[in-house]
């Protein structure tokens, strides 16, 4: 694995092993996808401001051009901000829908997950989806660690690793406070 060639497709600097292993994660799951392996999860995990989202979104973009994609006539999948949609799906019917259909997106990107408010619809709306994801290419970003993930629910946290799941769990330094 050449992490330095992957940093730059990512946009990312290697600044310490943490940012490294994250980078190396993320390859892996890009190649898992590329060979067309049994489907995966990527969870990047840890403090605001070490790059997960922007290393989620170029997957994201990258996935989106792929000819398995599967949104261009059937259905529109799109890179989701967690809380900002859970919080949206209270008052917009279209977006209970859109939450259904992310059970059969092949690709799905769930960026800061259990950043929102924590209640027991919270909650229990990330297991479900968790549960019918697995085995299916899903990328997840969030600022718990997997320790606190599991404090919350336990199941979410089983499913990260299930399958052959990569998990990055980086302790690094803000890029925007270095």
């Amino acid at each position: 694995m050449n992490t330095k060639v992957w940093a730059e497709w990512f946009g990312i600097e290697v600044v310490d092993d943490e940012v490294k292993r994250m980078v190396d994660a993320a390859a892996r799951w890009a190649t898992a996808v590329k060979r067309e392996e049994s489907p995966r999860w990527l969870s990047l995990l840890g403090k605001s401001g070490t790059g997960k989202t922007h290393i989620a979104k170029r997957l994201w973009r990258w996935c989106q051009r792929r000819d398995d994609f599967e949104g261009r006539n059937q259905y529109n999948p799109s890179f989701v901000y967690w809380p900002k949609f859970l919080d949206d799906m209270k008052t917009d019917m279209h977006l209970s829908a859109k939450y259904q259909d992310m059970n059969r997106w092949r690709y799905l990107c769930l960026d800061d997950v259990l950043a929102e408010r924590q209640s027991d619809w919270t909650t229990e709306k990330i297991n479900t989806l968790a549960n019918v994801r697995v085995g299916k290419w899903t990328i997840l970003t969030s600022n718990l660690s997997m320790v606190q993930i599991a404090k919350v629910d336990k199941r979410i946290a089983s499913r990260m690793v299930r399958d052959k799941g990569i998990v990055a769990d980086v302790n690094t330094k803000d890029y925007n406070l270095r």
